[in-house]
């Protein structure tokens, strides 16, 4: 039997007093990836006994939202 590997994905989101992430980062040290800083995270897992998704979608305070800062057409 072939031996099992295993890898790491580690998240770090640092919040406000508010719970409102200031500061997204990852590490993934078999991707040569150490503390990169993200503006937005989406992560989504597969429920198999449920038969559902779960997902949850971060951005920081600062991450521009473009549905609300771009020209609209009709202005």
């Amino acid at each position: 039997m072939s031996k099992t590997l295993k890898s790491t994905i580690e998240l770090q989101v640092e919040l406000d007093e508010n719970r409102i992430p200031e500061k997204l980062s990852w590490t993934a040290k078999d991707g040569g990836v150490n503390k990169e800083e993200a503006k937005a995270m989406m992560l989504s897992v597969w429920d198999s006994k449920a038969q559902e998704t779960l997902r949850i979608d971060l951005w920081t305070k600062d991450m521009p939202c473009l549905l609300y800062t771009s020209p609209s057409p009709r202005d």
